[in-house]
């Protein structure tokens, strides 16, 4: 039985390899790794590292070990290991992990404990992990209570270290008291596909109805994130992503007028005023908006969408705009851009960290955010049905995001209490032929796939031909309008 892998944010967690062995010897040689962990020797000599790669595979087949190169997802670089040591008896294991010097303070010790703990306990089917360091090393501490482990106590002069007695402080968690949204995607060599669900267990903690914080939204926001690929993909480079769909996505919605209209009905934007859509896309909002404010700023990281959204503004007269092409997550407000008097992010939130976007966005504007995302599924019935025909179930899951509640749920923790309105969205999306919408549909979603069998076979149920001779389809799709005003706003 081959040991799996993991996926985190930005770490691939692995089984070592004979090849990573001189990057043991440098990273775990060095002295202040060494002093720290009370089994890595020093000087750590040449054929100990193999030495000890080799136990790996072996422990893992019987059960007793499941020890993980911690490798940069994006540069695969080894930035240290973590690992569980098994015993099978009593269900339980002993934590260790170890980072090398030049990436300390980055937080990879607790992105790979948070990833190595629901392993435990989802897959290898354990009760308990504990895990210790020496009162010296106080950052070790740290990592485990942000993985959700208890402090249980110090063990006097438990072990000797270099002849010295060293004292243990205690951590533990049981399986069920563990918050498993630590963001951790499982990769299992015989069904690479697999992405499993993220439980999470909650406690109220203090007395009488003093009740702390049960659920952190935006943890539990990136765990489910994180589960798929398909989000992991996105966010790697959303620029080269949206590049090659442009085209498309202006072809589908270049008709489209109700849903914008519903959502134009909820801004309220006066003359005068400056407007940020973040998310600006071709300019669905951007260019309507342009034609009530003063100015707006396009924000997106395509060239490819911008370059549409100038189309269409000069196709209305619009000269009252400027575009920026940028991630939003590398945005410095005061720097990249000023601070507006409304911004907008219209199904622009698929971030990583959206608590992080949702306070940026806050901090870009003066007088109002709106925020416009899914209500329940991403798309309306009958369009899951044809994700889930081509996709799978799994597939189709992992292809959107959860919906609004995170949202509004993140935005109370950070004390923004938004208004909220669910509504149906109308989306028509016009085409001269059923080919036209099923290209069209796999060019967005399954660029790769030769067979449009399935989808034609949905467009033909789908679209409705108009007077004009165009085939229309018309998607209900419920949607939540979130907005804020600040003080005096």
């Amino acid at each position: 039985m081959k040991q799996p892998t993991l996926h985190t944010q930005r770490l691939t967690l692995r089984l070592f390899m004979l090849e990573d062995a001189p990057d043991v010897q440098r990273l775990a040689g060095d002295y202040g790794v060494a002093s720290t962990a009370l089994l890595i020797p020093h000087p750590y000599t040449d054929g100990l590292a193999e030495e000890w790669i080799g136990t790996h595979q072996p422990g893992f087949e019987t059960g007793e070990l499941a020890v993980f190169a911690a490798v940069h997802r994006a540069e695969g670089y080894l930035v240290g290991a973590a690992s569980l040591g098994i015993e099978r008896e009593h269900d339980r294991a002993e934590l260790g992990y170890w980072i090398g010097r030049p990436y300390w303070n980055r937080g990879y010790a607790t992105e790979a404990v948070r990833a190595i703990i629901p392993y435990g306990f989802r897959v290898l089917g354990l009760n308990r992990i504990r895990g210790s360091h020496f009162p010296r090393n106080p950052a070790s501490g740290r990592v485990m209570q942000k993985a959700g482990m208890r402090y249980e106590g110090c063990l006097r002069q438990h072990v000797k270290k270099w002849g010295r007695y060293e004292d243990l402080m205690v951590y533990g968690v049981l399986r069920e008291d563990a918050v498993l949204s630590a963001g951790m995607t499982i990769q299992p060599p015989a069904e690479p596909s697999y992405a499993p669900r993220i439980p999470i267990a909650y406690r109220v903690a203090g007395r009488g109805s003093c009740m702390q914080r049960i659920i952190d939204w935006n943890e539990l926001w990136k765990a489910i994130h994180v589960s798929s690929p398909e989000r992991l993909e996105k966010e790697r480079d959303p620029a080269a992503r949206w590049d090659r769909r442009a085209a498309a996505y202006q072809r589908a919605t270049r008709d489209e007028k109700k849903a914008t209209e519903q959502e134009l009905g909820v801004l309220d934007i006066r003359p005068g005023e400056t407007v940020l859509d973040m998310g600006a896309g071709t300019g669905r909002l951007a260019v309507p908006i342009a034609g009530i404010a003063a100015h707006v700023t396009a924000l997106d990281p395509s060239g490819g969408m911008l370059s549409i959204l100038r189309e269409r503004m000069a196709e209305n007269g619009r000269e009252n705009y400027s575009c920026v092409r940028m991630r939003w997550e590398d945005v410095e407000i005061g720097r990249d851009i000023e601070r507006h008097d409304v911004a907008v992010a219209a199904f622009s939130l698929g971030f990583y960290d959206l608590g992080a976007a949702l306070q940026k966005l806050d901090a870009a504007a003066r007088r109002a955010v709106y925020l416009y995302w899914h209500a329940g599924e991403w798309r309306s019935p009958e369009e899951m049905a044809l994700y889930r025909t081509v996709f799978g179930e799994e597939g189709a899951r992992q292809k959107g995001y959860p919906d609004y509640i995170y949202a509004v749920n993140i935005l109370h923790d950070a004390g923004i209490y938004a208004n909220v309105r669910i509504y149906h969205a109308i989306w028509d999306t016009a085409f001269d032929s059923i080919d036209e919408a099923a290209r069209n549909w796999a060019e967005m979603h399954s660029p790769d796939r030769e067979d449009l069998g399935p989808i034609v076979e949905y467009f033909s149920r789908a679209l409705q031909k108009d007077a004009s001779g165009k085939y229309v389809q018309r998607a209900v799709r419920s949607t939540a309008a979130i907005w804020w005003t600040k003080e005096g706003g």
